[in-house]
């Protein structure tokens, strides 16, 4: 009696080459990629605010967290910007340095800033940055921005981003949360 003939054992497919495993992958790649961006990066939150004011100083407030407030704006008159000649750059250890306007900009957003709120303000905009509380927990350093209209803007800049412009010793960095004040001359 011939013997049965034995079944040829099929070569199975790996689970990751099939379209399922190759959609499971790629789910996997985006939720890590997302889930590092939102670590590593500075975003909008609850804390920022903008005030603005024709009259100088202004008061800067901010919602407290839960309630409904919304920040409040009043369009100041247009002004036209006049170029900057110079920009003095003091830390918060109190060195001042003098800084070619030219040559001055932010690593992030070039000759702007931009608030975590979203808002982003230009350089011939803006007559000086007071920076005030350092938030380390949420990457971030509260400022008051006074505009050259007379205008005051409130919010929050990522802690780690860094002013650089040439000084007439050299090139010059400063991180946001190591500065104290930028004045726009």
């Amino acid at each position: 009696m011939p013997e049965a003939e034995k079944p040829v054992a099929e070569k199975k497919e790996s689970f990751w080459t099939t379209l399922p495993g190759i959609l499971t992958g790629i789910a996997a790649l985006t939720t890590a990629v997302t889930g590092l961006w939102v670590a590593t990066g500075p975003h909008s939150t609850i804390k920022d605010s903008v005030v603005v004011s024709t009259a100088a100083p202004a008061t800067v407030t901010t919602p407290q967290a839960g309630s409904s407030a919304t920040p409040t704006a009043s369009a100041p008159a247009a002004a036209t910007p006049a170029a900057h000649t110079g920009v003095t750059v003091i830390s918060r250890k109190g060195v001042t340095t003098h800084l070619a306007a030219a040559t001055f900009h932010h690593n992030s957003t070039d000759d702007a800033i931009q608030l975590s709120s979203g808002q982003t303000i230009a350089f011939e905009k803006i007559k000086a940055i007071d920076f005030l509380s350092v938030d380390d927990n949420a990457h971030l350093v509260a400022v008051s921005v006074r505009l050259g209209s007379g205008a005051t803007v409130a919010g929050s800049l990522g802690r780690d981003y860094a002013f650089q412009g040439e000084s007439d010793l050299g090139p010059f960095s400063i991180f946001v949360s190591d500065a104290r004040q930028i004045v726009f001359q």
